[in-house]
């Protein structure tokens, strides 16, 4: 967070978009990274659940606390899977090799199934034996990763759907199907923020 508020142009970008209450935002940030690494907590789930019986490709954003979305659908018994960075692919460093075996213990709790961007064969036949996909589709805007997964569901038939999850009273909750720009114009402070642009009216 630090590193994020020296960037200049991010910094300017932050107090455009938040004026005197970025630090409010750095606060529900903190507050969703400790709800994250914290393994007792209470969820529940709404939204379309039948959609996911025969797999599916479920997207999102850096919103609210989106870690451990797959982990709650594959304690459903859903079969779970997810895309991610390996930083040792560009960072050589011991920190970043430890850094990412970290993370692959963290995300591949509960039976999921991490994949990395070189994999997209074995993803695609994840997603054709019912297998439910999950990646994050902003970056620069909102949508600038969106173009991929479409590209995706048209090789594999599985259907696209939003999905955001955030605390609300302590409790994760998860809606399938929702409208993501809605879901951060109502809770603003949630969205994460990570680069310097973001889609008009976010």
């Amino acid at each position: 967070m630090i590193l994020y508020w020296c960037n200049h142009q991010r910094r300017r970008h932050l107090k455009r978009r938040f004026r005197g209450n970025v630090w409010l935002l750095f606060k529900h940030i903190a507050k969703n990274l400790a709800f994250m690494i914290n393994p007792d907590y209470k969820y529940q789930i709404v939204g379309e659940l039948p959609r996911l019986n025969n797999g599916a490709i479920l997207y999102s954003c850096h919103f609210g606390i989106w870690e451990i979305m797959p982990k709650l659908l594959a304690r459903q018994g859903y079969k779970m899977g997810i895309i991610t960075n390996r930083y040792a692919d560009y960072n050589k460093t011991c920190i970043a090799k430890l850094f990412d075996k970290l993370l692959f213990k963290i995300r591949s709790k509960n039976g999921v199934v991490v994949f990395y961007k070189g994999d997209i064969r074995k993803i695609i036949k994840f997603i054709k034996e019912k297998g439910i996909f999950c990646t994050l589709i902003d970056g620069d805007e909102l949508y600038s990763k969106f173009q991929r997964i479409k590209r995706l569901a048209l090789l594999t038939g599985a259907c696209l759907i939003p999905f955001g999850i955030f605390l609300e009273n302590g409790i994760a909750t998860l809606k399938i199907n929702c409208n993501l720009e809605d879901l951060i114009h109502s809770r603003p402070y949630d969205y994460w923020w990570f680069y310097k642009s973001r889609s008009k009216g976010i």
